[in-house]
């Protein structure tokens, strides 16, 4: 009979809800909302109806001073003469 072997480590990926990256922030969930469509904050993975946010990823995101992951284009695309 052979012995139960311990399983390999599981990496986990913790995943916080709107409500912790806005008390993280220190800004209200709408402000957080209005980042999001802004491209102004990293993006939260969605899991059906669901939205919750990488941890980790949201706490290197803060200590790299929140920088906008997304070039925003100028509004318009008209050209000017």
């Amino acid at each position: 009979m052979q012995k139960n072997q311990p399983d390999a480590p599981i990496n986990r990926v913790a995943l916080i809800t709107d409500q912790e990256v806005a008390d993280m922030l220190q800004i209200s969930i709408r402000q957080l909302h209005r980042l999001k469509s802004r491209g102004d904050v990293i993006q939260p993975v969605k899991i059906g109806k669901l939205t919750r946010w990488n941890l980790e990823e949201i706490e290197q995101w803060i200590r790299n001073g929140c920088p906008s992951p997304v070039v925003h284009k100028s509004e318009g695309g008209r050209h000017d003469g």
